[in-house]
């Protein structure tokens, strides 16, 4: 918490928070709301939303603005502000007045990979083991995860809460017992692999090994 706050005396924030990707209210989510004027942060307050994806904070100071506000520390979405903009000098500001202001929040959710892997010679899951996946964008790494399959030979991998991308990708996986590290699809080198489409939320596939 640093400079002093200024919002219109008895001003309230609503903010109905959701999932950009599937509309439904973001229930029960916590985490902080950072509040900015330009770039510089005013006030950051915890916060906890209800069943319906709502928050409300008061404060009563005296003053009216444009102020913008960042969302993060939230378990399932990325660090975004309410325009789903990452850094501050994107994001748009909204305008505070006198009494109640509400605003909707579609939060982008984080990407989450549900992968099953399967032998490519006996059909069968590959069960209870450990590896690292890896995703890329260009030769870029995105983010990389460790995972330990199921009995069903399934695993979900959540990437970390900085990263957006929507777009096409390489996934590699690495440290699999009795399995080369390989790319999809059963490819040895970058140049030569697959490319298969991921974007925030989750991302389903069966990948044979």
């Amino acid at each position: 918490n640093t400079a002093a706050f200024t919002l219109a005396r008895g001003a309230q924030l609503i903010h109905h928070l959701s999932n950009a990707a599937t509309g439904a209210p973001a229930s029960g989510v916590t985490g902080t709301l950072g509040i900015y004027s330009n770039t510089t942060l005013l006030q950051s307050r915890t916060f906890a939303a209800d069943a319906n994806g709502v928050i409300t904070l008061a404060f009563g100071s005296a003053l009216t603005q444009s102020l913008l506000f960042k969302y993060s520390g939230m378990q399932g979405f990325i660090d975004q502000f309410y325009d789903q903009q990452l850094a501050v000098g994107q994001a748009l500001s909204v305008p505070v007045v006198f009494g109640y202001n509400t605003l909707p929040v579609a939060l982008t959710p984080r990407i989450r990979l549900k992968i099953t892997l399967v032998d490519d010679f006996t059909g069968l899951p590959i069960t209870n083991s450990v590896g690292t996946i890896a995703a890329y964008s260009g030769t870029a790494q995105l983010d990389s995860e460790a995972f330990t399959t199921n009995a069903s030979g399934a695993y979900t991998a959540t990437f970390g809460a900085t990263v957006w991308f929507s777009g096409f990708t390489k996934l590699l996986h690495t440290g699999l017992t009795n399995y080369a590290d390989q790319f999809f699809d059963r490819l040895p080198s970058f140049n030569a692999a697959t490319y298969l489409p991921l974007h925030p939320g989750d991302n389903a596939w069966v990948i044979r090994m």
